[in-house]
């Protein structure tokens, strides 16, 4: 197991893949090249490779990526995350060092927000397009941005997230057509269930979950909405 500074994720698989089985932490390495290395490495060697994805822990996705794969909703055809926090601080000096960390949000965050889309609809990305911006000061990474996703499926992605985001959110989340007690999302707690529109109601977008985590000197809100076809509801 390599818990280490993100941009020794790739020397020491290398090492490591050379006779043992590796779970590395995300994110897996700083870039594509030294991704596919690492792979190689531990194809000619005939070991595991596995990189720790804890968010596909968390209930909610379980579910969700269960309920996908059952087509228990309807087609999938969009997915909206958001992810709006404030760092005051960050709690290693690596983490603010660009060169060992790679960056703020995507390395950090990104790197789980991603990898659940990617997950819970068991797909990947045809297309891939966005754009970022580094204003914090706890880091030159980049803290505000958005990153969308074109799936071989068809459906469509978008990810939003902000560091630099102080307001908490306190209005409960409803469906879009009209107020629905059954889809209010409690914003004191975290969620760990599902909720979804009858079957004879004319919507084609629902809000499926929103998970709030508070951490020392760290408030994280995030929001995610999936859309389906309206014969699939």
């Amino acid at each position: 197991m390599l818990c280490l500074p993100h941009d020794l994720h790739h020397p020491f698989t290398l090492q490591a893949a050379a006779g043992k089985h590796v779970l590395v932490e995300k994110p897996m390495a700083l870039n594509e090249v030294e991704a596919q290395e690492m792979v190689a490495a531990a194809d000619k060697a005939g070991v595991q490779l596995s990189i720790g994805q804890s968010s596909r822990c968390i209930p909610s996705y379980v579910q969700a990526r269960t309920l996908l794969a059952q087509q228990a909703i309807g087609p999938l055809l969009n997915i909206i995350h958001q992810r709006t926090f404030w760092i005051e601080q960050l709690s290693t000096p690596w983490r603010r060092n660009l060169n060992e960390c790679g960056g703020l949000y995507l390395p950090l965050f990104g790197s789980h927000d991603i990898d659940a889309i990617l997950w819970q609809a068991a797909d990947v990305p045809k297309r891939v397009w966005g754009s970022i911006r580094a204003t914090s000061a706890v880091s030159q990474g980049d803290s505000d941005g958005l990153i969308g996703l074109e799936l071989t499926g068809g459906a469509l992605s978008s990810l939003a997230f902000s560091t630099r985001y102080k307001k908490t959110h306190r209005n409960p989340l409803q469906r879009r057509n009209r107020p629905d007690p059954n889809l209010l999302i409690p914003p004191d707690r975290e969620l760990n269930r599902l909720s979804f529109p009858s079957p004879t109601e004319d919507l084609s977008l629902f809000l499926l979950y929103k998970i709030k985590f508070t951490l020392p000197k760290q408030h994280l809100n995030t929001e995610v909405f999936l859309g389906f076809s309206q014969s699939g509801l």
